[in-house]
């Protein structure tokens, strides 16, 4: 009787008397689930609906019994404005509420499909025995909204949801739902790396762009990949080649194999400030690499190694003997000079170069050296003093001013 009172009260055009029938229902727990259902399945009062709606969403686990009923009303398109609070009712179910939308997610409905796929990303791994159907959803090619609704199952069971992803790949070629592709991608992880590769040979550069950034979101997880992204660095696009090289970055020290790849990055100004960040990445395991690049005979690839040497804060002392050497190169010498600066009183071992190079006839070359040896400090002081009496005005300014 007192069960039959409350159902009533839902009905109430009282909105506070509804919500306080919910609540006492809610307390009562599983016997009150019946009447739940019921209110639900049958009434054609909306606010009655969502009140009941919200009191089985708090009973969580107890409320199993209403799930098949709960996932009725999710097919029916006159109920549209109570789904929202069905869906919420069933997440808060859970892992009890699983088995029966991974059956009906089978269905050839396409809208109970997309509410089910949605609600079953909500739960996220538990549901990976529902991969198969979201699959045959991703192949729907004229109903964009349920691949979409797919997507959503996928992303969530992340994963396990890793054999789809021969399915999904090719669908980063179609503009509505690529967005939604990445973020499956990004959410299955590293899983999905042998899947992703054949991507990178498409004939569309924005594919290959697209699937090295999704590489890039694995971090160190795409290592597996790492032969392939060096091979992208030689793309003939530039947009790839960086998304190369920022994948490279991402996976940081494990990828430090690739540093002489990107040294020869250097030699292109749209490259170069992505192949020095992934440099970064890779730790001081890059320095050898760069200390190589030195020496190597492409102009271009010793001055960026130079000033690639200067960006670490490791093993200075190979770094700062290194830029010493560079300094008697003319083409080296001015970024040699800027790279010292950065290793301040560490770098007193080239005071003696920087001593030559305070009398350059390069105004900009003596104004660096100056800089460099005031950063230097006290160990570079007789150096500075003797470039006050030096007879050339320039040197005696420079020196005076550091």
């Amino acid at each position: 009787e007192r069960l039959a009172d409350l159902a009533s009260r839902l009905r109430s055009p009282d909105s506070q008397r509804r919500a306080d029938a919910a609540m006492e229902l809610q307390k009562l727990g599983g016997p009150a689930v019946p009447i739940l259902s019921k209110v639900l399945e049958n009434d054609d009062d909306p606010g009655a609906q969502l009140a009941a709606a919200s009191a089985l969403a708090k009973m969580g686990a107890t409320a199993k019994p209403a799930v098949p009923g709960l996932i009725r009303i999710l097919k029916s398109p006159k109920r549209a404005d109570i789904h929202s609070a069905i869906a919420s009712a069933l997440q808060a179910i859970g892992p009890a509420a699983i088995p029966d939308l991974v059956a009906a997610v089978k269905t050839d409905d396409p809208l109970l499909f997309q509410n089910v796929a949605r609600i079953l990303g909500e739960l996220g791994p538990g549901g990976k025995e529902a991969v198969p159907a979201l699959v045959t959803g991703l192949r729907k090619k004229d109903d964009d909204e349920t691949r979409m609704a797919a997507l959503a199952g996928l992303s969530g069971i992340g994963e396990p949801a890793a054999a789809a992803v021969p399915v999904m790949v090719p669908l980063l070629a179609h503009h509505r739902l690529r967005m939604h592709v990445e973020q499956t991608l990004q959410k299955i992880g590293p899983t999905a790396i042998p899947g992703i590769l054949p991507a990178l040979k498409d004939p569309e550069p924005m594919i290959r762009r697209i699937a090295l950034g999704i590489l890039a979101t694995y971090g160190p997880g795409a290592k597996p990949a790492l032969a392939e992204i060096r091979k992208a660095l030689q793309d003939e696009d530039t947009d790839v080649r960086n998304a190369a090289i920022r994948a490279l970055g991402r996976i940081g020290a494990d990828a430090v194999t690739a540093v002489p790849d990107l040294l020869s990055m250097l030699e292109n100004d749209a490259s170069r400030p992505a192949a020095y960040s992934a440099m970064m990445r890779m730790g001081p395991g890059a320095v050898d690499a760069l200390i190589q690049g030195t020496k190597d005979r492409r102009p271009g690839v010793r001055l960026g190694a130079v000033r690639g040497l200067g960006m670490f804060r490791a093993r200075e002392g190979e770094i700062v003997a290194t830029l010493r050497v560079a300094m008697k190169d003319d083409a080296l010498r001015l970024e040699a000079i800027r790279g010292l600066q950065a290793f301040g009183p560490k770098a007193q071992d080239a005071i003696p170069e920087l001593a030559k190079a305070l009398q350059s006839q390069e105004a900009l070359m003596r104004l660096e050296t100056g800089n460099a040896l005031r950063l230097i400090g006290s160990a570079a002081l007789p150096t500075l003093l003797e470039g006050m009496k030096d007879p050339a005005l320039d040197v005696r300014r420079v020196s005076l001013q550091a």
